[in-house]
């Protein structure tokens, strides 16, 4: 019976939750056939998985867009000039976009490990990636600052409700419509942020990929850039 238990303890504990969006694409899991988004590429300790939620087009912030076009951010009605109304944007999952609505469904699904701190003293209480912020840079209306403080707010819902799970934020990538100046406003923030809270060792630089591990469009990454992606999270997240 005791043996089961910690069995049971250690598989709720051996779990790698990834919040992001596109770029983290939990909807796919591979293209032409094999792994292509960075957490199926990460090389997992024995017992480990991935519970991925990333969706595309996720935001760290409020969600909300124009009824006929919801990629276009909006906070009322006449910010939607004409391409109808300001509403929760929901995404291809059919849940709403917001980070802070999905962190707080996350909580609620990490509320039943209760042994996080006994599963951290032996490196097996849950870890959860927060890789968001590039959607919420092309809102005009928010700040470089705005956006950081956006990404941090989501680790501290995380970290207050499990203080004991392993809680990591990634620095925002590059897109090519969004000046690179607001970029680095952002990822100043998260870092600066993440420094005051005595948490820069759960800081994954994906703010260091340069421009060419983009595709076309200028906001997704290529395979190589996954691969990046993919070695830049793994030296953070198990470095052993």
């Amino acid at each position: 019976m005791r043996i089961g238990l910690v069995a049971m303890m250690l598989m709720a504990g051996c779990r790698l939750f990834v919040l992001g969006d596109s770029n983290s694409n939990g909807l796919e899991t591979t293209m032409d056939g094999s792994p292509f988004y960075w957490p199926t590429r990460l090389t997992l300790p024995a017992g480990w998985v991935v519970v991925n939620h990333a969706v595309p087009a996720m935001r760290a912030g409020d969600a909300r867009g124009c009824s006929n076009n919801g990629f276009l951010p909006c906070q009322n009605d006449a910010q939607c000039k004409g391409q109808g109304t300001c509403d929760v944007f929901t995404l291809p999952d059919g849940q709403p976009g917001s980070g802070m609505w999905r962190t707080e469904q996350l909580v609620a699904e990490l509320a039943h490990v209760r042994a996080a701190c006994i599963l951290g003293a032996i490196g097996r209480a849950p870890r959860v990636v927060i890789a968001l912020g590039t959607n919420d840079l092309v809102d005009r209306h928010l700040t470089g600052t705005q956006v950081g403080s956006a990404v941090l707010h989501l680790y501290d819902l995380v970290h207050a409700a499990q203080p004991c799970a392993g809680v990591y934020v990634a620095t925002i990538p590059p897109r090519k419509d969004v000046a690179p100046s607001k970029i680095e406003v952002a990822n100043a923030t998260i870092t600066l942020g993440m420094s005051a809270r005595g948490a820069s060792t759960k800081l994954i630089p994906f703010g260091t990929e340069p421009t060419s591990d983009l595709g076309p469009d200028g906001v997704h990454m290529t395979s190589d850039g996954q691969g990046r992606r993919a070695t830049l999270a793994q030296a953070v997240l198990f470095p052993e």
